[in-house]
């Protein structure tokens, strides 16, 4: 008895040692798990800020909307196709371009050249052509003659009265005495430092050494922005027109005004560029583009001001859309590359649809039928993956889903497109612009630089030439007569 119960005290004082021990070690391992998990939290959040990191990283302008220019020394861009082997350039069966010879009015002078000996027996050949001849062969050689400007000098005469004994002196038309250059003159010159982005300083060397014409650099501003009001009422009519139209595409980029940062508008038909410059990019600016209730389909890229248009005239941007779903394919999650996969199937199938009917080989019956599969199983993937779990995929796919019938506004409606593509290029010379003077230092300057955009860009669409257009502008500036309109003669008439 004595012995069993030194043997329970002996246990009792042991489960005295033990159990302090037990609950350190239990202490510090409710601590390690807390740790560990803290360690895994903050894992993943470095491996999410890594992945985010490595895509701005990864960014080019294939995956996003900066422009090629922007892209890294050495960028290389993944493989689109398979190479094909052959030489660059023409391929045999290609329809070449080849320079059209002048019609004769136009052709100065004729120099003929006519064989005086056989090459083959030395016969002498007659001079004048026989029936039997072939035709001569043409080469038309253009050449600038010596440019020299005319000038005309306007005498003011004065006369005595024998009556009176007072001098009377005539006066000069008012379109005379205000101005040294002639109104060609002086839309060439401001042509040159407006659009053709030439110094000031440039200009006047040009002018004395092309043009003959002692002017200075003071005149030269004085003239552009004489330029710029003759160019007041052509700048409002395409207003109206691209306003009126039924189908517009609408894009925006960035712009300075001395320190200020603004922005450049462009409202665009196939045939008329407009272009405005407003210091806010979001409802001001846009509401002052297309006013407060648009008319119309507008095709616009995903900027988020364009998402108040309603869907039924609402085109967005599949290009857009494309460098988005090609950034989605190259994510190392799983759902993120699973749906831009989908989504680049997806373009691939709409474009050719869209191509086959573009060059005529499918009706608008044929093409909307086409595209209903490819509709209705993309929209089946964005509510995949809308309802899954990853946060960015199901994000990217609520918002397509939210927007979805602007998608396929172009199979329905006459005149639109599935791209903005017609916008980005008649931006382009506006950026070109940008990055070479920077902007305009004054309020003045951004109004000359949008009415000048808009003729030119405008004119450019028509295949007009802008230099005679610049010229009667200021012509009928100066005279107080009707601007020349910049809308072509169809709409006009029609």
């Amino acid at each position: 008895m004595e012995r069993a119960t030194a043997a329970v005290n002996s246990q009792c004082a042991g489960c005295k040692i033990l159990l302090p021990l037990v609950g350190m070690l239990e202490g510090q391992l409710t601590a390690a798990t807390g740790a560990i998990e803290n360690l895994q939290k903050l894992s993943a959040e470095q491996a999410e800020k890594i992945a985010h990191l490595e895509a701005r990283v990864n960014r080019n302008s294939n995956n996003s909307s900066q422009p090629p220019s922007a892209d890294p020394p050495g960028q290389v861009h993944p493989v689109k196709r398979r190479p094909s082997g052959l030489k660059p350039g023409g391929q045999p069966g290609h329809e070449g371009h080849h320079r059209l010879l002048a019609p004769p009015e136009r052709v100065k002078e004729v120099i003929a050249y006519i064989p005086t000996h056989c090459e083959h027996c030395r016969h002498p050949l007659p001079p004048e052509a026989s029936p039997q001849d072939p035709p001569p062969g043409l080469h038309q050689v253009t050449e600038l003659p010596r440019v020299v400007s005319e000038i005309t000098e306007h005498q003011a005469h004065a006369r005595t009265c024998p009556s009176c004994g007072k001098v009377t002196r005539a006066k000069l038309p008012r379109e005379v005495g205000n101005h040294v250059l002639g109104p060609k003159l002086a839309a060439s010159l401001a042509y040159l430092s407006a659009r053709g982005q030439v110094s000031r300083r440039l200009v006047q060397e040009i002018a004395v050494n092309v043009f003959d014409a002692a002017i200075s650099t003071a005149s030269i501003c004085k003239y552009e922005q004489e330029l710029g009001a003759s160019l007041e009422k052509p700048y409002a009519q395409v207003r109206e027109e691209v306003l009126a139209a039924p189908a517009k595409n609408v894009d925006e980029t960035s712009w300075q005004q001395h320190k200020n940062k603004c922005w450049l508008w462009l409202m665009a038909t196939p045939k008329l560029a407009f272009f405005m410059i407003h210091p806010k990019r979001g409802q001001e600016g846009f509401e002052a583009l297309v006013g407060t209730q648009p008319t119309g389909t507008l095709t616009t890229d995903r900027w988020c001001v364009y998402e108040q248009l309603s869907p039924l005239r609402h085109q967005i941007c599949w290009p857009h859309l494309k460098r988005d779903f090609q950034k989605f394919s190259e994510c190392q999650g799983p759902a993120r590359k699973r749906l831009g996969e989908a989504g680049l199937k997806t373009t691939g199938e709409l474009f050719a649809i869209w191509h086959a009917f573009r060059d005529g080989k499918i009706d608008r019956t044929a093409m909307c039928q086409q595209l209903k599969p490819v509709r209705r199983e993309f929209k089946k993937t964005l509510e995949d993956h809308a309802a899954g779990t990853d946060k960015k995929a199901a994000r990217a796919s609520r918002k397509l889903l939210k927007h979805f019938p602007a998608l396929w506004t172009f199979a329905r409606v006459e005149g639109v497109e599935p791209s903005n593509n017609h916008a980005e290029r008649c931006l382009r010379p506006a950026v070109m612009l940008r990055k070479r003077s920077f902007g305009n230092h004054s309020e003045a300057g951004c109004r000359f630089t949008e009415r000048l955009l808009t003729v030119g860009q405008t004119l450019r669409l028509q295949g007009r030439n802008l230099l005679t257009f610049l010229s009667e502008a200021v012509r009928a500036h100066r005279t107080g007569q009707t601007a020349p309109s910049p809308i072509p003669q169809a709409i006009e008439s029609g």
